[in-house]
């Protein structure tokens, strides 16, 4: 079997290169294909994009840039023509892509393309979602692979709700999380606060997302709340275009520091975000967790589930509003959640076992 593998985003990244690693071992041909992204598809010089390609890099997995196969002008409007080419060169006998989180839901991605060109070449096609909230059907073209991979089954629930077609759906778990939990929870912090002349601070770190994720009222929301000993820490996406630390770059409560995101735990009091999965990977080490969901975000995933994933397994506290935020991070409520309760709320575990022992075995769905 050679599998074609494709992803443009970090979240899918960090699992995908560890299942690449895996089939690999196995003895598994596999080429796992990036997109380019340092600039985020907007050709802009100026600003320097980290996504799938740097997670990649630090992963040490082999892989080659989508556009070392041809011209790439637009990441966010790749052609079924261009993806069609790239299975013609590369003669995969199935494909699986991650999944760019598209909530205009007009961006054709390189995953997508591969997806309707793979079905009309008839070869197998199967798309791995790794969070709750991270797939949505487009505008421009039906999105419905063979099958789907997904992390539990609320994710299944809502790509079934949204139109993701008549596939298969397997609940696999998520590799990265796994990962985490093996290397992060039991390793000793490598990072202090000292290091960065923050002894004594309360800090708080804001992991931000990509537009159109309002973190514009969230992170005001947060500089209004922040107490006298305070510090905020900002962490801004990979990909986000926007420049929201420069309101605030006069503030002195507030800093950036040259380090990874999953290193900025280690000197963490407390994680604010809307949905990224750093509130997932920052209850595992029991920090303090909110999840910021202002009114308009998130409805049918706050209203298929009764509320936020994370939050109802108790590892987060939800707020809503910058009175509920000034609240909880007054509160002295302390919400974390171990591996062993996510798996058993999520069904989960054992995620590269179970997506390669699939990828073996799904095949077309006519």
């Amino acid at each position: 079997m050679k599998l074609l593998v494709a992803v443009s985003s970090p979240g899918p990244a960090e699992s995908l290169s560890l299942l690449v690693k895996e089939l690999r071992r196995r003895g598994i041909e596999t080429d796992l294909i990036n997109v380019s992204n340092d600039n985020g598809g907007t050709l802009r010089s100026d600003i320097v994009y980290q996504g799938a390609r740097s997670i990649l890099k630090s992963s040490g997995v082999d892989f080659k840039e989508a556009d070392s196969f041809g011209p790439l002008p637009d990441y966010y409007n790749v052609s079924v023509e261009f993806a069609a080419g790239l299975l013609d060169r590369l003669q995969p006998d199935k494909v699986l892509v991650g999944t760019y989180r598209d909530l205009t839901m007009e961006r054709v991605t390189l995953e997508d393309a591969l997806i309707v060109a793979a079905r009309m070449a008839r070869i197998p096609v199967f798309q791995f979602v790794d969070m709750w909230d991270n797939w949505f059907q487009k505008k421009k073209l039906s999105i419905e692979p063979d099958a789907f991979l997904v992390q539990d089954g609320i994710t299944e629930r809502l790509i079934r709700k949204r139109g993701g077609g008549s596939g298969t759906y397997n609940i696999v778990g998520n590799p990265s999380l796994e990962w985490f939990i093996r290397t992060r929870t039991t390793r000793q912090k490598r990072l202090s606060k000292e290091l960065f002349g923050l002894e004594g601070r309360r800090v708080i770190a804001y992991f931000g997302q990509c537009a159109p994720v309002n973190n514009e009222i969230s992170l005001g929301w947060a500089m209004e709340a922040l107490g006298a000993s305070d510090v905020l820490i900002f962490c801004k996406h990979p990909r986000d275009e926007r420049e929201l630390a420069m309101r605030y770059r006069n503030d002195s409560r507030m800093i950036e520091l040259p380090v990874s995101s999953d290193d900025i735990l280690d000197v963490t009091d407390i994680c604010l975000t809307h949905t990224s999965t750093m509130s997932i990977k920052a209850s595992f080490l029991k920090i303090k967790t909110i999840n910021i969901i202002p009114a308009g975000e998130c409805d049918e995933l706050l209203s298929e589930c009764g509320g936020y994933p994370l939050s109802l397994m108790g590892g987060s506290i939800l707020v809503r509003s910058s009175g509920e935020l000034h609240e909880a991070l007054a509160s002295e409520t302390f919400h974390s959640i171990n591996f062993a309760s996510f798996v058993e709320e999520t069904n989960t575990g054992h995620a590269i076992e179970k997506m390669t022992g699939l990828l073996r075995t799904l095949s077309h769905n006519a």
